[in-house]
C-alpha cells in the first residue's frame, strides 16, 4: 500500500503470493481495505509479517515476489515495528576521494550529466579497474586482492541521478577497443556469465574416410577476458537469483 497500490491490486497480489506458497488461510483474513484503514488511523498494521506467516512457504515467496515487483522494503516493512526517523541523506564524498585521475574525470564529468557524483566515481573506479585486467593486485596477508571490484548505486527512481551507467558507456565508446573492457547486460544464470569469459575448447575428432584423429579447436573461446557487467535494474537480477537451481549468485561471489 506504501508502493501506492489499490485495494484490488493488494488483495490480487495476495492471492498469487498464496498460490505460490501453496496457503490456503488467506482466504479468510486477506482484506486489504481494513488494513488501509488501520493505517490511516495511525493503528498497527502488519500486514506483510502476517501473509508470510500464513503461507507454507511465505519466508521465501514474499520477500521474492516484493523484490520481482521493485517494491522497496521501507514500502512493505511492518507497521507494527517502531517507527525510526529517515535517515539523511549522506554528506558528499570528500575531495581527497577525488584523487588522481579518476576524480578528475569525474569532476569533469559532473557538470554535463545527471548522475549524481559519488555514483559516477563509483563506476568510474570499476571501469578502469576492469579495464587494468588480472595482473595488477596487492597483497593483504596471503590472498592477492585484484582490481576487479562490484558496486550497486541505489537512488531515487525517475530523477536521473541513479543513471550513473549511461555516461560511462558514453566515454568507453570514444576508447580504443584494445584499451576497454568488454561491457556486457543481461545476467540471468551462472551459466550465462561463464559463457561470456569461457575459454577456448578443443576437440579430438577422427575423419570417417582416413580414420586420421586430429586435434580441432571447438570454440574459439573469449580472448580478452576484462568483462564489465553492467545491470540498470538491479531488482531483476535479484529475482532470478531466487528461481529454484540457478546459480548466478555463487558464481558471482566466486
Amino acid at each position: 500500500m506504501r508502493a501506492g497500490w489499490s485495494d484490488a491490486d493488494v488483495d490480487q497480489f495476495t492471492r498469487a503470493v498464496a498460490v505460490a506458497a501453496h496457503g490456503e488461510e488467506y482466504k479468510s483474513r486477506a482484506n486489504a481495505s481494513a488494513t488501509r484503514k488501520k493505517m490511516a488511523e495511525d493503528k498497527p498494521a502488519t500486514g506483510r509479517p502476517a501473509l508470510i506467516s500464513l503461507l507454507i512457504d511465505g519466508a521465501r515467496v514474499v520477500p521474492a515476489a516484493l523484490d520481482w515487483l521493485s517494491i522497496p522494503a521501507t514500502a512493505a516493512q511492518s507497521e507494527a515495528a517502531p517507527r525510526t526517523r529517515a535517515r539523511p541523506w549522506p554528506k558528499p564524498l570528500d575531495a581527497a576521494a577525488y584523487y588522481g585521475p579518476l576524480g578528475k574525470i569525474a569532476r569533469g564529468m559532473e557538470p554535463y550529466v545527471e548522475a549524481e557524483g559519488a555514483a559516477l566515481l563509483i563506476n568510474l573506479v570499476i571501469t578502469a579497474g576492469i579495464a587494468l585486467g588480472r595482473e595488477p593486485y596487492v597483497h593483504t596477508g596471503a590472498q592477492k586482492q585484484r582490481a576487479n571490484l562490484y558496486a550497486v548505486v541505489v537512488g531515487e527512481t525517475g530523477d536521473g541521478k541513479s543513471d550513473s551507467s549511461s555516461p560511462i558507456a558514453a566515454l568507453l565508446a570514444d576508447v580504443d577497443a584494445g584499451d576497454k573492457p568488454v561491457t556486457w547486460d543481461g545476467m540471468s544464470t551462472g551459466e550465462g556469465l561463464l559463457w561470456q569469459d569461457r575459454d577456448e575448447r578443443r576437440e579430438t575428432r577422427t575423419d570417417k574416410k582416413t580414420g586420421v584423429r586430429e586435434e580441432i579447436i571447438a570454440d574459439d573461446g573469449v580472448s580478452d577476458k576484462r568483462l564489465l557487467a553492467i545491470e540498470t535494474e538491479f531488482a531483476r537480477v535479484m529475482a532470478v537469483m531466487y528461481r529454484e537451481g540457478n546459480t548466478l549468485s555463487p558464481v558471482l561471489r566466486q
